[in-house]
């Protein structure tokens, strides 16, 4: 005569209890991987406005370089000039940095965008005269875009840099 002990007192708690874990780890898990796509959509959003900010730059430094030959032709007097849509943005401040009998090298920064949400674009041109002709024949553009204003370039945690290179 034997008797058969019940000891399955505890194991339907146990079970509750693993089975809620799977949920649990499997939600987390879930949540994890949307709050990474969320940053990856937020990061390429902001890389794509530096790269608009690049291409915008390197179009003003072409209208500039046309708007410059054209000042060369007529006396030196650069004429005034719109950028895109309108007037060339604020602040606008071209610099020789180096120049010699055959080449220069401007450089300057443009801001993008409205109010709440500007986007910087440096440029470096250099106008080169290959033939030594007293004329520029050849140019080289170099246009990087951020996705910050240009106050926040070297302050803002998060800054994206998109280039282009033009060589004409």
């Amino acid at each position: 005569m034997y008797r058969t002990q019940n000891n399955q007192k505890g194991f339907a708690i146990l079970f509750a209890v693993v089975g809620a874990a799977l949920v649990l780890s499997i939600g987390l898990t879930i949540s994890l991987i949307t709050t990474k796509e969320v940053q990856i959509s937020a990061t390429s959003r902001e890389s794509q406005l530096a790269a608009y900010a690049a291409d915008s730059g390197a179009e003003c430094a072409e209208l500039y370089k046309n708007a410059f030959a054209t000042s060369t032709d007529s006396g030196g007097t650069l004429p005034a000039f719109n950028c895109g849509s309108g007037p060339l943005p604020s602040p606008f401040e071209p610099k020789i940095s180096s120049q010699n009998s055959r080449s220069a090298t401007t450089e300057f920064y443009i801001e993008f965008g409205e109010t709440g949400k500007r986007y910087c674009s440096y440029i470096r041109m250099e106008v080169i005269d290959t033939l030594n002709t007293g004329y520029s024949d050849d140019y080289n553009i170099y246009a990087r875009g951020y996705n910050v204003s240009c106050a926040q370039i070297d302050s803002y945690p998060r800054v994206l840099e998109r280039g282009f290179e033009i060589d004409a």
